[in-house]
């Protein structure tokens, strides 16, 4: 159960990574300007969730066996606000406009 606990580790980080990457591409300017266009920042972002709800699961999983709690509950803690974040964005992109 540690390659699960390690697979959900690298998962995390590779849609910390996308996240990342999307948030510097909704920042980078105006739309006119950027070189990564709406398609592109959407695909960052459903790979960052993607990828944050596989982490999340994996990191789950790997919490019942005992001789991996340590590693599944790191990974857990590394997945858990990368879908929280994504969830958050979700939420305020859709429902953002009900606020004014």
């Amino acid at each position: 159960m540690k390659l699960l606990a390690s697979s959900a580790l690298l998962a995390s980080l590779a849609g910390w990574a996308l996240l990342v990457l999307t948030f510097v591409n909704l920042l980078s300017g105006s739309l006119d300007t950027r070189t990564c266009g709406t398609e592109c920042v959407k695909q960052y972002y459903l790979g960052a969730t993607g990828l944050g709800v596989a982490a999340l699961l994996a990191a789950f999983l790997a919490l019942f066996p005992s001789n991996s709690r340590k590693l599944g509950g790191f990974s857990l803690l590394v997945a858990f606000p990368l879908v929280a974040i994504t969830i958050a964005l979700f939420v305020i992109g859709n429902y953002g406009h009900l606020l004014h």
